[in-house]
This record gives structure tokens, sequence and C-alpha cells, in this order.
């Protein structure tokens, strides 16, 4: 059951129905019912109101109408005007038609089915069966009812009990399930991969074969078929009952709607109706019933039902036909079918041809026959076929824990009989979120996005940080991978599979792909002794001109080397605490020359994410990709209303207090107005690109412990280094993981002004696909060529909150924020709420994405014209400020983050409040003592007393900090480090380095940028949150700098922030 809703709905996703008589057993019970819209499963009320203190949105009084289970069709052949063993030329004619019927058949009660393909030729189950396949956990609650797998009925049947199936493309299976295996496709008989986390799901494309187990060695077959939890059901048969008891000792679990088609009830030759019986020790097995009066009289039905009441279930049998007026109809074989009233015949016959009934219409012809209570009928199309299907916990059940597929039924007695009817005002309202509300529980069989967020919220105590909780999923998936064609396959094969892969096959790849890597390197180790030669030059870090050019040929060798080793050289360029400057500098500029995969290879993936033909999916797709990377594309789409908008909640009743501060908000800080946005950038990982980076770091590893056994060079500490690189390479190759960071990015920022993050639909994000809300902006790095005219010092005072915001108080930083990254929209501020909250009930409306106006293109418009023009760019700025529009910063690619585990945070806080005391000589000696290989630093003292230097001459102009550049001391800080051969934690690292960055690129925009100003804000909080503490624990160095940091702000303070708040109206709203 799909969850509903997205990770920023400040409510808790509940909804408590009352006044309502709920199916339980044999009863009908008034209880309330608790739904949850998060999990989309149905909740332990006790539990969540005493424990988890959760309180419903929305209480819905029934009116003592009953609340069943969802229904449960096991064999309709079509409905509504579309036939499931009609395939078109084009097949996505076929997807289309299928989503109809889902949006419909959901209308009449039925939740789920089996989709029914009669006797067919082996290329129409090919084509259709990769439609009907089980939806599993991606299936989306709007599109109505969801497939549990597909019934072939046929064409292994008996030709003298066709019925009105053709008996040319009947077959006898000679080779047994070989023949099964031919017809209906190898595949489509093996254990699914869920395609919404790369998983196994358990189940078969085919989920019931109704088959005449007399006919050839289709009765051999039956065992293989049912080892792969495949449903074997007797039909169209003209088994004896010994055949028929022989059929279901071999794991017939089913008879295909009894009576019918089959050898008749003999008092010396029961049949199969015989094994209905108790008369011999075996199993009885489950039966359908068409109980439309035509198929059946009502007289059978009730002698069935008696006989095994446990085992009786109500199918229709319905054809197309279902919805459609009186006529003549073609099928499928090319003969015509004479619908009048609910009767279907063969044209010129009287001969039946499926029915055309609802199976809430067969629960009340049930109820009229039999005299069975409502619970007893209402067994028959929910817990009966749930059990039959092996799905008793989570369908046809109201228990706890339950997926919430409801039918809210009305109940009517006419001449003493009841009716049943579907309440049509009832209506589906769960649509899929990104992950859970805080607080809820959540049980998720796949792995993912929602389940990755999970992962990372748990405190588990074990010092690992949540992205390598996300990573030791990630990676124990891989370990259990098998490729599709061997789901479902015995134990032996697969164990088979797993020693060639990785003793024979692993090896011999690595082994190549070696010996091409020593092709290009051979030349960069020969070339070594150049670093000696050529004059030093001053300009570049002293380096030598042969030392230089030695670094730049490594570069390209290693952009020919594939996505490993360019993402090396990449992270490598931010190591300047152990590599050089000059080679730090000019690997930074090393970029991929990736091949770019085929249109054909991304439209695969993106049918597996999206479970659609890629023609469903997009009303707009950019083919040629907006960028190539060492690991994935990036595509440009416009995805289809079905898909496009994102399940962003309603408005939350807000307090006055929280009126207020929103009021606040406004006024003094411009929040934007969020609309939601059709356009989706689409990222694909290259095929094979995951076992192509596994090969090279095993040899990266390989060559690092061959170099740490060099000495003197086992301070580098190489081979740690190549598995934390190995880390954020993983990180990458699961977009699951990215996804995931941008939900929790936004629910870190959804209460704070500007930053903005775009909306992730994990929903159909899978470890190859990522899809997310396209970023529409302008690069950072064109304010930095063309200056940020009138908002330069707004555009660097946002970027700096927001990265200290994620470094003091979320522990959850973008690790790669280069400009790049960085993108700047417009936007038109929101204006004070002043309306006066009267009703309880009425929300404001949610923005329609169609009709909103598009102010972001139109400003980017405005300016795309003027780049390269700095000083028409900066005239259109000042036009776009006196226009009212304001600048917002969004941050883009955060598929790698930074987060400061327990030990490295408090690392990190310890030495905070060592320079915040201007004990450099006690920093110096904690960076020592912390560091990764505390034996091998050089002259640990004299590393202390450089630090102290350091701190003193911060200390001498604490009047001045503005004009402080923190770049300079940290690179002070990273050269000392390189030198005393201190090795840090890599986060750390990322942290100083991340810091370096943002005062760069703020500098750049706006010269008197002061970090140390834009750091008040967040110590403020900081010390809301804790400062009590402090004061007991007798620590006071964070509440010395925060309060050194008040005082200057107080004499340095200014009305600039009131000015603009009159120049732009906000103070005197239009009411």
């Amino acid at each position: 059951m799909p969850s509903a809703v997205s990770p920023e709905r400040p409510q808790s996703g509940i909804t408590k129905f009352t006044n309502c008589r709920l199916v339980r057993g044999d009863s009908l019970v008034y209880q309330d019912l608790w739904i949850s819209a998060v999990t989309g499963k149905i909740l332990r009320s006790q539990e969540a109101f005493y424990e988890h203190q959760a309180v419903p949105d929305r209480v819905l009084d029934l009116g003592g109408r009953i609340i069943s289970p969802g229904f449960i069709d096991v064999q309709l052949n079509g409905a509504f005007g579309f036939d499931f063993s009609v395939v078109t030329d084009d097949v996505t004619t076929y997807a289309k038609g299928l989503k109809r019927l889902n949006r419909s058949l959901v209308k009449t009660g039925v939740t789920s089915y089996l989709p029914t393909l009669t006797s067919q030729k082996p290329e129409v189950y090919r084509q259709t069966l990769a439609y009907l396949g089980p939806s599993g956990s991606r299936r989306i609650a709007n599109d109505g009812s969801e497939s549990l797998g597909a019934h072939c009925e046929g064409p292994f049947l008996n030709p003298t009990k066709n019925g009105i199936h053709n008996v040319n493309v009947l077959q006898s299976a000679p080779r047994g399930f070989y023949d099964i295996e031919e017809c209906y496709g190898a595949s489509n008989l093996q254990v699914m991969q869920d395609l919404s986390a790369g998983q196994t799901s358990g189940q078969t494309a085919v989920r019931m074969i109704t088959a005449a187990p007399e006919v050839g060695k289709v009765g051999a077959a039956i065992p293989e078929i049912a080892s792969r939890n495949i449903i074997f059901s007797i039909g169209h048969s003209e088994a004896d009952y010994e055949e028929a008891s022989a059929a279901v000792e071999a794991g017939a679990t089913m008879v295909t709607h009894l009576f019918n088609a089959m050898r008749p009830l003999h008092h010396r030759n029961p049949g199969i109706f015989g094994i209905l019986g108790q008369a011999e020790n075996h199993r009885r097995p489950f039966f359908g019933i068409i109980a439309d009066g035509i198929h059946l009289h009502p007289t059978s039905i009730k002698i069935a039902w008696n006989a095994h009441p446990g085992g009786f279930i109500l199918v229709t049998d319905a054809m197309r036909l279902v919805g459609l007026p009186d006529g003549l109809y073609d099928w499928t074989n090319g003969d015509r079918i004479t619908k009048k009233g609910p009767l279907l015949t063969l044209e010129g016959s009287n001969k039946i041809a499926g029915s055309s009934i609802s199976l809430v219409e067969c629960v009340s012809n049930f109820l009229t026959w039999s005299g069975a209570s409502i619970p007893a009928a209402i067994k028959a199309v929910t817990s009966t076929p749930a059990e039959m299907l092996g799905l008793g916990a989570s369908k046809g059940t109201l228990n706890d824990e339950a997926d919430a597929d409801l039918v809210i039924l009305t109940e009517t007695v006419s001449n003493g009989s009841k009716t049943l009817h579907v309440d049509q005002n009832a209506r589906t309202f769960f649509r899929r979120p990104p992950s859970p509300a805080a607080g809820a529980t959540v049980l998720l069989a796949a792995l993912s996005p929602a389940a990755f967020v999970q992962l990372s919220e748990q405190d588990t105590n074990d010092g690992k940080t949540a992205e390598q909780h996300m990573l030791d999923a990630s990676r124990a998936e891989i370990a259990q991978y098998v490729p599709e064609y061997l789901r479902g396959s015995k134990k032996i094969r697969r164990g088979i599979y797993t020693f060639v892969d990785t003793y024979i096959i692993e090896p011999i790849a690595t082994g190549l792909r070696f010996l091409h890597l020593v092709f290009i390197f051979v030349p960069v180790i020969v070339t070594i002794p150049v670093i000696w030669l050529g004059s030093r030059q001053k300009d570049r870090d002293n380096e030598r001109s042969g030392t230089l050019w030695w670094y730049g040929f490594l570069v390209s060798s290693m952009e020919r080397s594939g996505a490993a080793f360019i993402k090396l050289g990449q992270w490598a360029a931010s190591r300047s605490d152990i590599f050089p400057v000059e080679m730090c500098r000019i690997m930074g500029s090393l970029h991929s020359n990736a091949q770019e995969h085929s249109l054909r290879v991304t439209k695969k993936t993106v049918e597996k994410a999206f479970r659609r033909p890629f023609g469903d999916i997009f009303e707009e797709f950019q083919e040629q990709p907006l960028g190539v990377g060492a690991i994935a594309q990036v595509y440009k789409a416009k995805l289809k209303p079905d898909f496009a908008i994102p399940d962003d909640p309603q408005p939350e009743k807000k307090s006055l207090r929280q009126r207020v501060r929103k009021n606040v908000d406004v006024a003094l800080k411009s929040t934007p107005q969020r609309v939601p946005s059709s356009y989706v950038a689409i990222k694909v990982l290259h095929p094979n690109v995951e076992r192509i980076v596994r090969r090279d770091l095993r040899i990266m590893g390989f060559f690092a412990s061959m170099i740490n056994a060099i000495p003197t060079m086992e301070w580098l500490s190489l081979p740690d280094e190549v598995a934390q690189f190995g880390e954020m390479m993983r990180l990458q190759l699961d977009l699951r993981i990215e996804s995931a960071n941008l939900t929790i990015f936004r629910k870190n920022f959804r209460n704070r002004t500007t930053a903005w993050f775009p909306y992730p639909h994990t929903e159909y994000t899978t470890r190859q696909v990522l899809v997310e809300e396209f970023a529409h902006g302008i690069p950072l790095d064109n304010f930095l060529e063309n200056g940020g005219g009138v908002f330069q010092k707004e555009i660097a005072d946002e970027g700096l909150d927001a990265f200290l915001r994620m470094l003091l108080i979320d522990n959850f930083i973008h690790a790669d924020l280069h400009p790049g990254n960085i993108m700047v929209r417009f936007y038109k501020p929101e204006q004070l709420d002043v309306r006066p909250n009267f009703s309880f009930f009425k929300q404001a409306p949610k923005p329609d994405p169609q009709k909103s106006e598009d102010v972001t293109e139109e400003v980017l418009q405005r300016l795309r014209p003027h780049r390269n023009k700095p000083d028409a760019w900066v005239a259109q700025l000042q036009q776009i400020d006196e226009e009212g529009y304001r600048p917002q910063l969004i941050f883009i690619d955060t598929g790698l983050v930074t987060e400061l585990n327990a030990v490295n945070r408090a690392n990190f806080l310890d030495l905070f409040k060592a320079i915040a005391s201007f004990d450099g000589y006690k920093a110096g000696h904690l960076m020592c003592e912390r560091c990764r290989q505390p034996d091998a630093v050089i002259d640990k003292e004299g590393f202390a007393l450089r630090m102290q230097h350091l701190v003193l001459g911060v200390k001498s102009q604490t009047f001045a900090l503005g004009n402080i550049k923190i770049g300079d001391i940290l690179n002070e800080v990273l050269s000392m480090v390189r030198t005393h051969h201190v090795r840090l934690e890599g986060d750390f690292v990322n942290v100083v380095l991340s810091i370096l960055l943002l005062e760069g690129i703020g500098r750049s925009l706006d010269p008197n940028l002061d970090l140390f100003s834009g750091a008040l804000p967040i110590l403020r909080q900081l010390g809301s949150q804790g400062g009590a503490s402090m004061i007991r624990s007798g620590d006071l160095s964070m509440v010395k700098i925060w309060a050194g940091l008040e005082a200057r702000k107080f004499l340095q303070i200014s009305i600039d922030s009131v000015e603009r708040c009159v120049k732009y109206d906000q103070l005197s709203p239009n009411i």
C-alpha cells in the first residue's frame, strides 16, 4: 500500500473513521478505525493516541455505513471497454486503457485484482504480462485498483471444455513445465524485482495459472509452478475425482469457476467438485463462483458454499463489456459476442461468454440466495481470496498494520433481501509521499528513499553518521543482488551464479582493467623526474615549471581513466591538508570526458522507475542531456499532470503566535511564495558504472597498500584515504541517497527564509534514477562574473546564513558547494497574513501550477540576454529590484553531504571552544592528540606554538573581525597541518574547505562580508536551545564569543533593514 504524505506535512497524516460498522470476523462491529496516510496502513489506535500522542488530522463520521476491506477479484478478463488480452500496435494505447480501467474499477469496490488473460498465442503473453504484473509498493492510490499479478486462464486447457476459448491456440504441454515457460516467457514466471528499490519483491508477473491437469504433462508441472509461489488452479478440465485429487496433492490450491467448463458431478465419481469434501485426507482447495444468476443456479451456489465455506470465493469472470450498452461486440478470436443485460453469449448460440456483472452485485446476489450474513458474504471477496493468494496479513482484512484498502458500503433492504452498494461519495485520497512525517511508525519492506530518510533519523548509538547508515543498507542490498533471470530460481543455481561472478568473472575483468590502467599511468610514473626540472614560479606556490607540467599530465591521464579516477582527482583537489596547494588547484580543473550513454538506455531505465511506458510519463523531454558526468547524465523534462504536482500538504491551521511570527518573517526576511513546478531534472546513472567503479577501487586499494609500505609514506595513510574515497563514490552510485538528502535538507529548511532545495519525486526515484523538481535559476557563476549589483550583499548573506545553519545547527552540510551547484532565482515576497481566522475547517487553496504565474522564468528571460555584459546586467538587476523581486538561493546536487559523527563533533566543539577562548596552544595540542595518527606528527610542540601565534594574531584584531579573512586563516592552518603531518579526519577537512569556499564566493560578491556577524543569529539560536546547560556546566566559551559578537553588532547596527521594509511596502500592506 503506498504511503501518502510529504515529509513537510506538519500534521500526523492520520484519518479517523467514526460512527461506522467494521467487518470483524463474522460480525459487524461499531468501532472507530484509524488509518495512516503516511504508511497507508491501518493503525493501532490506542498505541497511536497514548504512546505517540498522535491526533487525527480529520475525523469522518460515516453515519452507520459499513467499512469493508477492499474487494479482490481473482478472475477479471476486462471491463469498461478494455480487454486485457487485446494488444494494439501502439502499446502506449494499451497502457492508457489499463490506467482508465483501474480508475473505473475502484469505483465498484475492487481495490485489487488478478487481470485475467484468456487462451492466446505466446506473443500476446509476452506483450501484455509486462503491464499486468504486481503493482508493488510503487502503486499510487490515485491510479485506482492495483494488480496483484496476472491470471493466465489457458492455453493449457482440455479442448472438450474450452468454453469460448479458441481451440486453435490451445496447447497440451508435452514437455511439461518447459512448454509452459516457453508460452508465458521465462521472466514472467520468475520472482520480480521491486523497481521502487531494486529489491526482490517475492512475486512473479504471473500469479495464477488455470489449466487442465490431465492434459499432456501439465500435471507433472504443478510442483514446479507451486514452488515459484504461483497458484495452480484446476479449470476447463475433464479431470475425474482421482485426477483432481492428484493435482491437489501435487500443489493445486484453486478451482476456476466451479461447475462451469468441467466434468459434472456424478454419484459414482464426483469429479472436481468431490475434492471440496472431507472424505479424503487431503487439503481442500479454494474455488471460484460466478454469482450472476446465469452461470449457476442459486441452489448450486448454496450447495458449494455449504460444502466448503472456507474456500468460497466470488468472482465476476467479467468481460470488457461491463459498463457498455447492449449490442453486438467483436471478441479476441474473431467471434462476436451478444450482450443483453448481464447475459453474454456467442453470436448465434446459447454458449455463455463470460459475464458483465460487478463484484458487489455478486455479493448482493449471494446474500439473497444463501441467507448468509453480510460479514460472511464480504469474506468471499476479501479475506478468503487474500488467504488464497498468501496475502492474508495485508489484504482483505481490517486488522492492525494491514493495507488501508477500504470500501465504504451502504445497505438497503427490499422485500426482505439485502443489497449492498459501494458509496460513490467516498474517494481515494492517499497519495505517495517521499517519507513519513516525524514521529510516525513506518514499516517499509523496500529500500525506498523514504526508508533511507528513516535510517538517517534512527539513533543507534553506534558512532555512525546518517550517511553511513544509508550506505550500509545500500551495500547490503548489492550483496544480495541476483540477475532478474535467476530470481525465483533454486538456491543452488543462485549459488553457482554468485561463485562464478565473484571468483571467475570479476577477477578476470579486474585484471583486464588493471592492464588498461597500466597502459595509461606508466608514462605518468616514468616522467616523475620532470618535477625537479625548470625554474620556480613564485606566483604558483614556488613550484617548479616541470612540476606544474607533470601535475597537468597527471590530470589529463586521470580524465582518460574513467569515472572513479575523475572523482578521485576531484576529491584530491579538496585535500590540501595532504597534497600540495598547486596540485590541488590543477586537480580542481579536472572535468569529465565521459561518453554519453544512449537515449534507448535512458528510456528503458526511466520506464522501470515509473513503471509506465515512456510516452505516458512526459509532456516534454529534452533528448539532449543538460550535462554528462563521470557517473550519470541529466535531462530536463516536463511531467504529465498525473505525475507532476508534488504532494505538498495543505496549509496547517496556525495559532495566533505562529501567525504573528510568520508576519515578522515576511516583513523582515521576504519569505518567498513557493509554487510547485511540473518541470523535473532526471538524473540517470551510466549502465554498469557501479561494477566499473568497484573494480577501480580494488585496484586503487592495492596501489595504496604498496605506497603505504614505503618508509616515511605511512603518515599519509593512503589505504584509509582510499576507503574514505570509496565511501564517497558509493554514496553517489545510489541515487536514492541523494533523494533522501534532498528530503532532509527540505525538512531542515522548511521554516527558514530563502534557501531552497528542489522537491524530490521519491516515488519515482530508484538506485539508477533520480527525479527532482527542475531548479529554474541562474548559476551563481553568472553573478560572480557579471556582478551582483544591488543584490550582491543579500545573496552573500543568505548563502552564508544557510551554510552556518547547516554547520552549527543541523550538522548536515552540503559538501559540494561550488558556484555551479548554487543557483539564484527571483520571487515576489508574500504579503502579511492579516486574514481573520473565523473558520476552523476552511483551508487556503493550494497553489495551482497550471494557473500560477511563473515569475522566476519571467525574470530569468530578462537577465539571460545580458550575460557577459556587466553594465547591462547590473542595470537590469536594479530594475528588477525596483519592481519588488527578491533573490533566492537554490542548492542542487546533494549527493555528497558532510555530517560529523559523535566523536568528530565533540572534537570540533572542543577545538572551537579552545579558539573561542583564544587558547591557540591548547587547540594545537588537541589537533595533534585527536588526529588519525598522533605518532606520525612531526614536532607537536612546534605545531602548538604556531597555532598559538595564529590565534593571538586574530585576538589582536577583535574590534575589526569583519576585516579578517577566515579563508586566509584556514589556509594557514592547512599548510601547518601538511607540514607537521597532522592527519585530520576527512569530514573535518570537508567542513574547513566548505568554509573556505563559501567565504571566497561571498567575498567575491560582497568584499565586506563578515562571517562573524553572519554567525550571530545562529549562536543566538544555539544559546536559546542549550544556554542553560552551558551555564550549569561552567562552560562559558560559547557565551563569551556570543556576548562579544552581540556587543560588536550593537555598535554596528544600522537601519538598512527598516529602510528596505519601507521601500518594498512591507510594513504597510494592502489589507
